[in-house]
């Protein structure tokens, strides 16, 4: 008989619309932010600010997606991706970019991991 198959939850730490939290996080756990961070975030996953999240301070995480607003500095080790809805005022540094569309952004943007080498002379 063949055993069936039981797919985990994909969980989120969660901050809620109306919550307010002054001080930093660190997290193991993929994080959605949908209320207010003074501080700053440090995640091993994804963070996810929602379009009534707030956070002011730095940010360092694998992916994040931004709907909400953000200012400070930010720091993702492979995709950034900034919604429609999206607002961001500082300096970031990712290993990928994505924007929609009508997101707000102010700043200095860096890509991690580009190649230093003359693109020309790697050709021959």
């Amino acid at each position: 008989m063949a055993k069936p198959i039981i797919q985990e939850a994909h969980l989120f730490d969660s901050i809620g619309n109306g919550t307010q939290i002054i001080g930093d996080i660190i997290t193991d756990s993929d994080i959605k932010i949908n209320g207010i961070l003074k501080g700053n975030l440090t995640g091993k996953g994804r963070v996810l600010i929602g379009a009534t999240g707030k956070i002011t301070g730095e940010i360092r995480c694998k992916n994040a997606d931004i709907s909400g607003a953000l200012e400070g500095k930010l720091f993702v080790s492979e995709l950034l991706s900034f919604k429609a809805s999206g607002k961001f005022r500082g300096e970031a540094v990712y290993g990928k970019l994505e924007v929609e569309a009508g997101a707000e952004l102010n700043g200095m943007f860096k890509m991690d991991g580009q190649p230093t080498g003359n693109l020309a002379n790697d050709k021959k």
